[in-house]
């Protein structure tokens, strides 16, 4: 799946989840356009056929709804060119020799890039020492991504999650390369001054002495001065430099050239190229960075069109459920699970057999969903609803416990006061227990 698919499946993703206009004809429709997704044989992320199933689907969608899908592109991947060039020329034009036939060693333009460079490379190292991480979803990220606004049910946020990571590995990328592009730009200038002009290299400073500037300088250039032919003066050669004194500038325009290649340009092509090994890994794992950004979405919408029926396993507590109690509670789970859902009650807990089913150990482990079925006028008591969730939430492992409460017809007998009061209650046993709530009332579903 590529950046440009991706967009449009996460986009109408979002639409769908947020409530926006897309009716069941259209939905029909594209389903029936779209091809077969195969197999589920995915361990994250679409297989190919599924790939080809939502992102075909999506644009069949995006073409019969009124909302406008996102504009695609990067401002930064169009203009990193022009960055790089903007970069190589303006090292160009720096006049590293300076208009006046003299090179002042001290005051290099050239040192003040390589200085700039160490301090961004010891940021670098500190970030990543630090091990800062972000959700991706920031507003950089966002502008990276070329996310403009929120859109339907989150969209903005979500495509920044997706993509930013991404793109600003991409932004890193052109970053490198045009602090790579400036180096470069200012050693083919010196290198073309130096062509058409004779130089003379010198230096002059109110504080140092020779022995002074050649430590500074055996720093600065250190990549440079162990080569042969290459090594600095001495501490009275160095003195003999200071101005108006001075000797020909060519040992040192190389000195400097070295030095700026091994201290900027390799490093930055280094770091441009990881970043681009970065960029393209995400961009093939996108895939999979969609789907886990509405996994429930994409599981059900895949599963419909396989014609695969989720199995969910009900336990009773404390209550009996009618068939009429049975389908409206399969009603309900079709809106949270794929396809149509089987649901397999196991046998009811009464009060006071909680411990009893815990110390059973019913193995529940591999359920997709494990629902626990009790009465929303029950007393919730942590030795007996928490206890018996508890045990669940054991045996389930890392499937998904939901504790489904009948509410219908409590708040007409004891009104909206006592019906909040009872739902706080629940919603803390539930939550201590890992548990999602859902309060049937009989009208939507709340949760």
């Amino acid at each position: 799946m590529d950046l440009d698919s991706a967009r449009l499946v996460l986009w109408v993703a979002s639409l769908e989840e947020g409530g926006g206009a897309v009716g069941a004809e259209l939905r029909r429709k594209a389903a029936q356009s779209a091809p077969e997704p195969g197999c589920p044989c995915a361990d994250e992320g679409f297989t190919a056929g599924e790939a080809a199933f939502v992102a075909r689907r999506a644009e069949v969608i995006a073409a019969g709804v009124d909302a406008e899908p996102p504009a695609s592109g990067s401002m930064l991947r169009r203009s990193g060119p022009v960055l790089v060039l903007v970069m190589l020329l303006a090292g160009f034009l720096t006049k590293e020799l300076g208009p006046a036939g003299t090179v002042s060693l001290l005051a290099f333009p050239l040192l003040g890039v390589m200085a700039w460079n160490i301090a961004s490379y010891l940021l670098l190292v500190a970030v990543a020492v630090i091990g800062r991480r972000g959700g991706g979803g920031g507003p950089v990220a966002r502008w990276l991504a070329g996310v403009g606004r929120e859109g339907a049910g989150g969209f903005g946020a979500r495509w920044a999650r997706v993509a930013g990571p991404g793109r600003v590995a991409g932004a890193k990328a052109w970053l490198h390369l045009g602090a790579a592009a400036l180096a470069v730009g200012a050693v083919a200038a010196m290198y073309w001054q130096g062509l058409v002009k004779d130089y003379r290299a010198s230096w002059e400073s109110t504080f140092l002495d020779g022995a002074g500037v050649r430590a500074v300088l055996s720093a600065a250039l250190a990549p440079a001065v162990w080569l042969p032919g290459l090594g600095l003066p001495d501490a009275a050669g160095m003195e003999a430099l200071r101005a108006p004194g001075g000797e020909g500038a060519a040992p040192w325009i190389h000195r400097f050239a070295i030095s700026a290649a091994v201290v900027v340009a390799v490093p930055r092509l280094v770091l441009a190229a990881l970043a681009v090994r970065r960029s393209r890994r995400l961009a093939r794992e996108v895939g999979a960075a969609v789907r886990a950004e509405a996994p429930r979405y994409f599981d059900k919408l895949l599963a419909e069109k396989r014609g695969v029926r989720s199995v969910v396993r009900v336990l009773p507590h404390r209550i009996d459920p009618d068939p009429r109690e049975r389908d409206a509670l399969r009603a309900a789970l079709h809106e949270r699970l794929p396809g149509t859902p089987w649901l397999e009650f196991l046998e009811p807990v009464g009060y006071g057999e909680e411990d009893e089913f815990a110390d059973r150990g019913d193995d529940l482990g591999g359920s997709e969903l494990v629902t626990v079925l009790g009465s929303f006028a029950a007393t919730p008591e942590e030795e007996s609803q928490g206890r018996l969730l508890r045990a669940v939430r054991g045996a389930v492992g890392e499937g998904e416990l939901l504790l489904w409460l009948d509410a219908r017809g409590y708040a007409d007998r004891f009104g909206a006061g006592r019906f909040g009061e009872r739902e706080e209650a629940w919603r803390g046993l539930a939550a201590a227990a890992g548990a999602d709530l859902v309060i049937d009332s009989g009208g939507p579903e709340g949760d």
